[in-house]
């Protein structure tokens, strides 16, 4: 049997809440440098932004397992130098 189309947004919804509670603990450690990781559900993506967590202007990135594990690994420092240099290092 298919599923309905209510189920399969239902289901969408449910993977972005697992995805945006994953991410909390680098919001955590970047809301001291006044930066901010969000899911966007209208692009289907991540952004992290250079100024607050109220701005929506950023970088988009995707935010693969490691990627995620790259960032939170990070000493506080490196995490800020990386951030400011857009992903460059």
């Amino acid at each position: 049997m298919s599923k309905t189309m209510g189920v399969i947004v239902a289901e969408i919804r449910a993977a972005e809440r697992r995805l945006i509670n994953r991410v909390k603990p680098l919001n955590k450690r970047l809301k001291a440098i006044d930066m901010h990781v969000y899911w966007d559900g209208d692009y289907k993506e991540w952004f992290i932004n250079q100024h607050t967590a109220d701005d929506r202007g950023g970088m988009s990135f995707w935010l693969d397992e490691r990627k995620y594990k790259k960032l939170i690994a990070m000493s506080d420092e490196q995490l800020l130098d990386y951030c400011k240099n857009w992903g460059a290092s």
